[in-house]
């Protein structure tokens, strides 16, 4: 802004912006109008979206692994933990709970690789009956 003073008044205020002030309609007054807020939509209509979009996988970002925060625990009797013990020395594991741990990680993995090879098993009967 410039200012020109004359026998120390203001005689005239400048304004030099870059865009002028236009009127060209009723609620319109020269600035950029905001679009109208979108209809919020329903559950089953997100879920329509949500379902018609479903085998693009560009559509999706990438999974993510989720690990749980929560310990738990398991009671177990004190034989079952003795032995415990005794084969987590004989397999030099540093205690019986990360030994224990171990084996029952161990023991899910086998169990899903069961189930998985079941399944085909199951689904190439089928495809024979057909």
């Amino acid at each position: 802004m410039t200012v020109n003073r004359t026998h120390g008044r203001w005689e005239k205020v400048e304004d030099h912006f870059s865009v002028e002030a236009w009127s060209s309609g009723q609620n319109h007054h020269g600035m950029v109008g905001m679009k109208q807020p979108r209809s919020k939509l329903s559950a089953e209509e997100i879920d329509e979206i949500v379902v018609a979009e479903a085998d693009d996988l560009s559509r999706w970002e990438e999974p993510i692994v989720v690990r749980p925060t929560r310990v738990i625990s398991i009671r177990l009797s004190p034989e079952i933990i003795a032995k415990a013990k005794y084969f987590a020395q004989v397999y030099k594991a540093r205690g019986y709970q990360t030994w224990l741990k171990q084996i029952i990680e161990e023991r899910i993995r086998a169990e899903e690789k069961l189930l998985e090879t079941l399944k085909r098993a199951w689904k190439a009967s089928r495809g024979k009956r057909s």
